[in-house]
């Protein structure tokens, strides 16, 4: 009976998780499941101080949770935190199939700038294959920007622009990517102190997005691994906001290019584990014979 009760619950979780990410604000969705990484050090781009959810003057990333939604086909990814609106860039590294390299090799695309992580190296088993780098800033609205580099065919693409605040669907941007979905919220004011698990834990606000996961070559059984950090506004100098954590104390890292996250302790990557199948069909004939043995 417990077996039972809890393959339901398990179908009414999934379907419960995707109605949830439904539409994209920047809010932490209610049922989306424990955070996949915290931060560890307070930041080194200014905590923001400005609450009305739109402009930011700091950036942190605080928190990362993230499902594979099976039901529609999407990866769905939740930084919490802040975005500084003066063209600061969320890095978004995506490891969802194979062939992608460990190293940033010389002749990388430089769509966003992403030529300027040539060198940098990656954690060992950490070998992502898709980059998205997400900016927002200017006077009046504040736009947001979304480059896309796939890091096996060296590909680069404009995905398109919103608002803070606004849609989530992206426009003016490449004609064939067009599930990428982007939702920022910039009111966190909390900051996080160094080793506060519990202070990141608290902030429900940041960026959320989803994207296809035949775009990114998903083969339907594997663990996605996702790197994410916080860069310059030339995409040039990272900040000490990296999920996963760097180690307590650590500093902003600088140039890209120069950093090597397999020599420094811990990965600096997370993992979102592929759910567990469930048929529509016996969940649905579960649901009536419980109804009924309630009945009774």
């Amino acid at each position: 009976m417990k077996m039972r009760i809890s393959v339901l619950a398990a179908a009414v979780t999934m379907a419960a998780a995707s109605l949830a990410h439904a539409g994209l604000d920047g809010v932490l969705d209610a049922g989306t499941g424990p955070a996949l990484a915290t931060q560890l050090n307070g930041t080194g781009f200014g905590d923001n101080s400005q609450a009305n959810g739109i402009t930011a003057n700091g950036s942190e990333l605080d928190a990362a949770y993230g499902t594979i939604d099976v039901v529609n086909h999407k990866l769905y990814l939740m930084l919490t935190g802040n975005l500084e609106t003066n063209f600061n860039k969320l890095n978004v590294f995506i490891q969802a199939k194979a062939g992608g390299p460990n190293t940033i090799a010389p002749g990388a695309s430089t769509q966003g700038g992403f030529n300027n992580f040539i060198g940098c190296k990656f954690d060992t088993g950490f070998n992502p294959t898709a980059w998205i780098s997400v900016t927002a800033g200017s006077v009046g609205p504040t736009n947001v920007y979304v480059d896309y580099v796939d890091l096996v065919t060296n590909a680069g693409n404009y995905i398109g622009t919103t608002t803070v605040g606004g849609s989530d669907t992206l426009s003016g941007g490449a004609p064939s990517l067009p599930s990428f979905r982007v939702g920022i919220n910039n009111g966190n004011i909390a900051g996080v102190t160094a080793s506060s698990a519990a202070g990141a834990l608290a902030v429900t606000t940041g960026v959320e997005l989803t994207v296809d996961l035949n775009e990114l070559g998903w083969n339907g059984i594997d663990a996605i691994n996702i790197a994410a950090m916080i860069n310059g506004s030339g995409n040039d100098f990272l900040s000490n906001q990296v999920l996963g954590s760097l180690p307590v104390g650590s500093g902003n890292l600088g140039g890209p290019g120069s950093v090597n996250f397999d020599s420094i302790g811990g990965n600096q990557f997370f993992t979102i584990a592929v759910p567990e199948p469930v048929s529509a069909a016996p969940v649905a004939l579960l649901a009536t014979a419980l109804l009924g043995r309630r009945r009774r």
